[in-house]
């Protein structure tokens, strides 16, 4: 059984309540940290901007960084899942070797 505790945040004025168990509020901390850090490097680039802008452009640098990430996953997985079928194709090769030799 999960326990729903709420938090409450405020992110450019915003209030923002999340209610959730232990472990996805800390999810939700970590991402509320993470654009609040986003937020403050894009106004520091350009102060001038309102805060909707400076969300806005912070949550597609965000969206940006996970599609890269999720991309790169992809390929990793795809390599590593052709290097193992490789490994597996000499296995094979070596195993029948050996029992080619055996026989003779």
């Amino acid at each position: 059984m999960s326990v729903k505790n709420g938090m409450e945040f405020d992110i450019l004025g915003c209030n923002i309540r999340v209610s959730a168990d232990e472990q996805e509020n800390k999810t939700a901390m970590e991402a509320i940290n993470l654009l609040q850090e986003e937020i403050s490097a894009v106004k520091r680039g350009n102060p001038s901007l309102s805060n909707l802008d400076a969300a806005v452009l912070s949550a597609l640098r965000i969206a940006s960084k996970k599609i890269t990430i999720s991309n790169e996953y992809k390929e990793d997985i795809f390599s590593l899942r052709s290097e193992v079928e490789n490994a597996i194709s000499l296995l094979k090769i070596k195993k029948d070797e050996d029992q080619t030799s055996l026989n003779n």
